[in-house]
């Protein structure tokens, strides 16, 4: 299977879904100048909600697990 542009983008695309306009636009751009470059990227993450958050914030304190970040809901650009 060739690595295509097109599959790259469709493998982000959902992770895209619920940015800010101007902050997907970049993302897009992103990921066609990696390609470009021969870095294919793909998005894993995009909008994260507070609660998604809190969950992840409370990993390693108040439930099992490693801590894995240091921002409450709503203090992290996710």
């Amino acid at each position: 299977m060739t690595l295509t542009l097109d599959y790259v983008m469709s493998k982000s695309a959902a992770k895209l879904t619920g940015l800010l306009p101007v902050v997907r636009t970049a993302t897009e751009r992103l990921i066609q100048r990696s390609f470009a470059i021969g870095i294919p990227i793909v998005i894993t993450q995009g909008l994260r909600t507070v609660a998604e958050q809190d969950a992840l914030y409370a990993q390693g304190r108040s439930k099992p697990g490693k801590v894995v970040t240091n921002a409450r809901g709503g203090y992290s650009y996710h």
